[in-house]
């Protein structure tokens, strides 16, 4: 029987609770909004009261948990986002790589077990790689919120409130790389393996029949552009001014865009490389076969077998011309001007609310 690449997903946890209220009739971005936000802020409100910080809170305390659209934006969207990736586009991309592979006569042994083996290590490297940074700036709020509180005592409950709602948002943006990650290994994976056999040159849209990586390609790009924005997020909690912490800001900002530029372009390059081989099998082919023709052609005096072999040349021919209108770049120019712009956007949010923390904390 012939074998498949796995199309089964474990969801993330945040994609599974969503799910169990969806059930309950209440929709995705308004379960995101409430219990990775309102609920959360709530609780930490409560505690600041409890504990006696109320004042502290609304004069030094309050742009922790509310830093402008930011501080709104990373936890009450983007567990919604995660889910949307999880569920919708994931299972798209499996099930057009199922059909895609369905092309081929033969199983692709190799590429299942291939598949099976690799991605478990990239996903715990990857989950590793995100427990570490998650660990990094957990230390990073710690820091910031005795700095912010001046209380003697370290393990004060407004301490651990801070650190624990930082860590949590953390987790949130290392969960959604994770699987994004995950995935754009996978699609590389899955691209190195497949032989010119398995491609149709003069499929419709010009790539072979492979467009459908192309499109997961840009559509991972622009669901990692949210996590960018986390890190200005965070920056805004460093108290007085950013410039002494420059490393806390920019060396994660430099590794979010370059995972995101990644996510695009390591795959693009791989489908260009699996394409170029594709056409240059599929001409070579034909010429051999063009050529084994005219050889035959010029032995033969056969009317009906001359008829035959020109009818063979001219099918030839077509097929030659419609494999050399095959696509070796598998983007177009608007694909690029889409993914620089969503590179630009966390920027100019970051900029803007910089220049509004400045003009409102201005003497």
């Amino acid at each position: 029987m012939k074998k498949k690449i796995p199309t089964s997903y474990r969801y993330s946890w945040v994609t599974r609770f969503i799910n169990f209220w969806k059930k309950r009739k209440l929709p995705p971005v308004f379960t995101s909004l409430i219990f990775f936000h309102l609920l959360p802020s709530g609780l930490v409100l409560l505690v600041f009261s409890l504990t006696g910080y109320w004042g502290t809170f609304f004069s030094r305390g309050f742009n922790i948990l509310f830093p402008g659209f930011l501080g709104f934006f990373m936890p009450a969207i983007l567990p919604y986002l995660t889910w949307r990736y999880e569920t919708k586009v994931l299972p798209r991309f499996f099930s057009d790589l199922s059909a895609f592979l369905g092309q081929s006569e033969e199983a692709p042994e190799d590429l299942i077990s291939k598949f099976n083996k690799l991605t478990k290590i990239l996903k715990i490297s990857i989950q590793s790689l995100g427990a570490f940074l998650q660990l990094y700036y957990a230390f990073k709020l710690f820091d910031a919120a005795q700095q912010i509180f001046r209380v003697p005592n370290m393990w004060s409950p407004s301490y651990l409130i801070v650190v624990a709602v930082g860590a949590f948002l953390v987790y949130l943006a290392g969960l959604g790389l994770a699987l994004v990650s995950t995935s754009t290994a996978r699609q590389c994976l899955i691209i190195r393996s497949l032989e010119p056999s398995n491609i149709n040159p003069t499929h419709f849209d010009r790539l072979g029949g492979t467009g459908f990586f192309n499109r997961l390609s840009v559509t991972t790009a622009a669901f990692l552009i949210p996590m960018s924005l986390a890190i200005p997020f965070f920056a805004q909690i460093i108290p007085r001014s950013i410039a002494p912490n420059l490393p806390f800001f920019f060396v994660p900002l430099a590794i979010y865009l370059i995972i995101i530029i990644s996510a695009f372009s390591i795959p693009t390059a791989f489908l260009a490389h699996t394409l170029k081989r594709t056409r240059e099998f599929h001409l070579s082919g034909w010429i051999k076969e063009y050529e084994k023709s005219f050889t035959e052609f010029r032995k033969t005096t056969d009317t009906n077998q001359i008829l035959l072999i020109n009818a063979r040349t001219t099918q030839l021919r077509e097929h030659y011309r419609e494999v050399e209108k095959m696509r070796i770049l598998p983007w177009k120019p608007n694909v690029l001007f889409l993914l620089l712009g969503t590179l630009i956007f966390p920027l100019v949010i970051a900029l803007i609310q910089h220049l509004l923390g400045r003009l409102f904390n201005a003497p």
